[in-house]
């Protein structure tokens, strides 16, 4: 039978009596006109729309199986098999494009693999992907979008997923969502310039749990959120970033793992105002542009600069990083952390108000640097270059293998033509190479209770502590205005070399507080404090600490309360003073030197005039005089004023 209809108007039962039992069946129907159906009806298309379903627990709302079961769709609804070989784009975008329209999301089916090769699948819907596979290129456009748990192989040479807004309202989009996708590339398909996801002028983009080969492009996405990801340089084959975000992109780059980057690890141009980079692992960079991460303010004459329109590099935070196996590529300056100002217009017209600034680098791991195919270029952990207000602080520098012929100044810290630094409580140790290096024009740069020892692991040991030279066809180094306090340094050459140069000088900065192990250099110092320091020479260098140089007069410093000390058998000179004028040294204490404290002079009158040279002690000095005076033109002599110097014996129980 087809049914049986009931007219009556307060409904009605019929009964039935089967044959081979003696058991009657009723069947109810309700008040209002109704039918029974039969099996045929059930199985026709429309036939779930009448089976009532209840879904469990208290207050569950009663639906159909038919309404149930569109509450998600399928590839296969559309004529999808999902085998991995037919091509099928056709029904699985008619699968996107219906549950798009319906506001419904597409479910996949575990195991399978739907192959869309050579096709653009435009998605506008949520995607449950539970673990099955899509090869295909996806491009996504819309709001509150989710796409979670499926492996995207990608057909497309330049992108696997690309998430499509753009800056003309209304199709700048909100809340997308990409949660535990793996992103390949078909066999072939990828190249060095691949992205594997890319996005542009999406807000409160989420990318989590991911595993993503050839990196991420971010275009004007604010308030971002990249965390827990892998992001794959597929075995040092990625011509760019691993992530690169630019143009106002603004976030959080936290919990993630980068591996195998040919490129930059990460990339913030030319803008990354408030972005976050926290609690990741980098693991293998070989730095093909320089750096492992790059934070640039880039002034072009094209659209893509630096910009009030475009964003600035400020108030950027990366902290507690764990940096191993950065490998440089060649003989060019080397650097994991590089922050820097470049300006390439025709005419170039610079402001202190548009370089990098307010930028925080703490509590990072830099776990070695292997410079064995640098030659004689430069490298650096972290590399300052025309910025302001960047604190380095509570780093850890280890393993950094210079090499032999790796350029000295090499710094586990760089500082060039910058102004407000902080380097503060880092822990530094490098085989040969500097500790922190200061270039070019420096003012208001910070260098505290950094320790700079021997690794004891590796046994290396930095040739030099703290170092401002010239380099290369850079200008004379100055330094002004800055502060060299508690610092511990142990090296093999200089604790601290600052040397003279023409137009180069260190004015008004003070040194205190310092332990600085062998020799001690202030060339071309002027109104500078050094005092509350110990310094130690050993049997390979010179003297303690030296003053002045033989070329150019220094002037108006004080040098007082310092313990030096010649820590060798063989015994070196103290605190050699030379041309120097205008300058106090007093209360200081000098141990097992030659000389204690020797001023030295070229006969010339105003070289070493007006020096105030009073209540020293020098212990178990080997020369009979304290202090001693060479070459001093007797105009000179008549402005020195010395007293209360005492060369005393040393006693074993004075320790």
């Amino acid at each position: 039978m087809s049914g049986i209809k009931l007219n009556s108007a307060g409904g009605g039962s019929v009964t039935l009596q089967p044959e081979s039992t003696g058991v009657d069946v009723t069947l109810t129907v309700p008040a209002d006109n109704a039918m029974l159906v039969s099996s045929t009806d059930l199985a026709a298309s429309g036939g779930s729309a009448g089976v009532g379903f209840l879904p469990a627990g208290t207050g569950a709302v009663a639906t159909t199986v038919q309404s149930k079961l569109r509450e998600f769709i399928s590839p296969e609804d559309f004529g999808a098999t999902g085998n991995g070989t037919t091509v099928e784009s056709i029904a699985v975008q008619a699968a996107f494009t219906y549950a798009a329209t319906n506001k419904k999301t597409v479910r996949l089916t575990p195991g399978k693999t739907y192959n869309c090769t050579g096709e653009t699948l435009d998605v506008s819907c949520n995607i449950d992907g539970q673990g099955a596979t899509i090869k295909g290129y996806l491009r996504v456009t819309g709001d509150d979008i989710t796409l979670r748990d499926f492996y995207l192989v990608g057909t497309n040479s330049s992108i696997a997923l690309y998430l499509f807004g753009s800056t003309t309202v209304p199709t700048r989009y909100y809340r997308q969502k990409i949660q535990n996708v793996k992103i390949t590339f078909y066999a072939g398909v990828a190249t060095a310039d691949s992205f594997g996801l890319y996005a542009s002028n999406i807000d409160n983009l989420v990318v989590s749990g991911c595993n993503i080969q050839y990196g991420i492009q971010l275009i004007g996405c604010t308030d971002y959120l990249i965390d827990g990801n892998i992001l794959d340089g597929n075995n040092y084959s990625n011509n760019n970033e691993l992530i690169h975000a630019s143009l106002k992109s603004i976030g959080q780059i936290v919990n993630n793992t980068f591996k195998d980057s040919l490129d930059n690890y990460i990339d913030l141009y030319p803008s990354g105002a408030k972005t976050v980079v926290s609690n990741n692992r980098f693991l293998g960079c070989k730095c093909r542009t320089g750096a492992a991460v790059e934070l640039k303010v880039t002034l072009t004459d094209t659209s893509n600069t630096s910009s009030d329109t475009n964003g600035w590099e400020e108030q950027i935070i990366i902290s507690n990083n764990y940096f191993g196996n950065t490998v440089p590529m060649a003989a060019a300056f080397n650097t994991i952390i590089s922050i820097y100002y470049l300006d390439s217009r025709a005419v170039p017209s610079f402001s202190w108000a548009n370089v990098p600034r307010n930028v925080l680098i703490a509590d990072n791991i830099f776990d070695g640097m292997d410079t064995s195919a640098l030659g004689a270029g430069y490298a650096s952990g972290v590399y300052l270059d025309t910025v302001a207000g960047v604190i380095v602080q509570g780093n850890t520098f280890r393993d950094f293998n210079l090499g032999a012929s790796t350029v000295d100044t090499s710094s586990c810290v760089w500082v060039e033509n910058s102004r407000d630094i902080l380097v503060d409580g880092n822990r530094m140790s490098a085989k040969n190479g500097t500790g922190v290096s200061l270039h070019r024009d420096c003012t208001n740069v910070t260098v505290s209770s950094n320790h700079m020892l021997q690794d004891l692991n590796k046994s290396h040991t930095l040739n030099y502590g703290i170092r401002i030279t010239k380099e290369g066809t850079r200008a004379d180094p100055t330094v002004t205005n800055s502060k060299f306090t508690g610092n511990t340094i142990f090296c093999s050459i200089a604790a601290f070399r600052q040397l003279y140069y023409a137009a180069g000088y260190m004015n008004d900065c003070v040194v205190s507080g310092n332990v600085f192990q062998e020799q001690t250099d202030f060339q071309n110092i002027s109104r500078c404090v050094i005092s509350g320091n110990k310094f130690y020479v050993g049997s390979s260098r010179f003297q303690a600490i030296a003053l002045g140089n033989s070329t150019a007069v220094c002037a108006h410093n004080t040098v007082v309360n310092n313990q030096i000390e010649s820590n060798t058998t063989t015994q070196k000179p103290g605190m050699t003073v030379t041309r120097v004028r205008g300058t106090n040294i007093n209360g200081n204490i000098i141990k097992n030197a030659t000389y204690g404290i020797q001023a030295i002079g070229t006969s010339t009158a105003g070289e070493l005039d007006y020096l105030n040279i009073k209540d020293n002690f020098s212990i178990s000095q080997t020369q009979l005089n304290f202090p001693t005076y060479s070459s001093m033109n007797a105009g000179d002599t008549a402005t020195l004023q010395a007293a209360n110097n005492q060369k005393i014996t040393y006693y074993r129980d004075w320790e």
